[in-house]
């Protein structure tokens, strides 16, 4: 019997770092966090039914040329960690059939630390987000979150990864949480650049909480957060830029329309990347990775 794992999503996405973008992404459902700002919580928590998937099967549809190219693939969640069985068995049919391609893993970083010398081996990078610093501001997780998520970190940074840490910054916590993980990022050293995610948008749950029922204050966007010198993410594609081609096709992406008309959508392909940028300029450079 072949290995399946449920699959949420999986397409071209445009918005992740130059470093990896384009990225084919594999959202492989569930997760042991329950956050209540989760942009697909059904997913996460394995409440929708998912396309069942055996690593050959997806293999053999990625060398389709329908596919726009793409410079990574990557696997996310929920946390991909839970289908380790999956990921072992992906990982040399995807060296030896896409020997150009960078395999990311992306991580909640919620997973035993003694891990991190076969994941930093086997992925070419990994994607981790950090969110909160305090025990008390682990909405949705255990108190132990926030300290776990920093030793898996630091672990992968010593096992030798490629590391490129993310720091959520949520509404409310920019003293408590947001603060203290950049310092702690400032002082971590080996092969690591880091992000500020200042796109937090009030989806789900997150809607009916105070305090996170609204997007980041105009203080908390402009916050300056990461000491000079740290590394820090690619603001160029790298050349040469991947761009579609007019053949390409996307899947179809949820999207989630507020009361005040915001949108957010959890995946951004090229089919819907110019309509979301004549909404937001800030997505406007993103356009060179369809020609324009």
């Amino acid at each position: 019997m072949p290995l399946l794992a449920p699959v949420h999503w999986r397409g071209v996405t445009l918005l992740e770092e130059h470093e990896i973008a384009p990225t084919y992404e594999v959202y492989l459902q569930g997760c042991p966090l329950r956050c209540p700002y989760c942009a697909v919580p059904g997913a996460s928590r394995g409440q929708v039914p998912g396309e069942r998937l055996a690593p050959e099967a997806l293999l053999a549809d990625l060398r389709s040329p329908r596919h726009p190219p793409f410079r990574a693939l990557s696997l996310v969640g929920g946390e991909p960690t839970l289908h380790l069985p999956w990921i072992r068995a992906l990982l040399p049919l995807a060296r030896e059939h896409l020997p150009e391609t960078l395999l990311v893993l992306n991580t909640a970083l919620c997973w035993d630390p003694a891990l991190a010398p076969e994941l930093a081996a086997g992925f070419d990078g990994v994607v981790g987000t950090v969110r909160t610093w305090e025990p008390g501001c682990a909405l949705g997780a255990p108190p132990s979150y926030p300290g776990q998520a920093r030793v898996a970190a630091e672990a992968l940074l010593a096992a030798g990864a490629r590391l490129l840490l993310r720091i959520l910054v949520l509404p409310g916590h920019l003293d408590c949480c947001a603060r203290p993980l950049a310092a702690w990022a400032a002082g971590l050293g080996g092969d690591l650049r880091v992000s500020l995610l200042r796109s937090y948008a009030p989806v789900g749950e997150a809607r009916s909480l105070p305090g996170l029922d609204r997007p980041l204050s105009a203080e908390e966007r402009a916050a300056e957060l990461l000491p000079p010198g740290l590394g820090r993410p690619r603001t160029e594609p790298v050349e040469p830029v991947l761009v579609r081609g007019p053949a390409a096709e996307d899947p179809p992406v949820p999207l989630e329309i507020d009361a005040r008309g915001r949108v957010f959508a959890p995946f951004v392909t090229g089919s819907l990347l110019p309509w979301l940028a004549e909404r937001d300029p800030s997505l406007h450079p993103r356009l060179r990775y369809l020609g324009r």
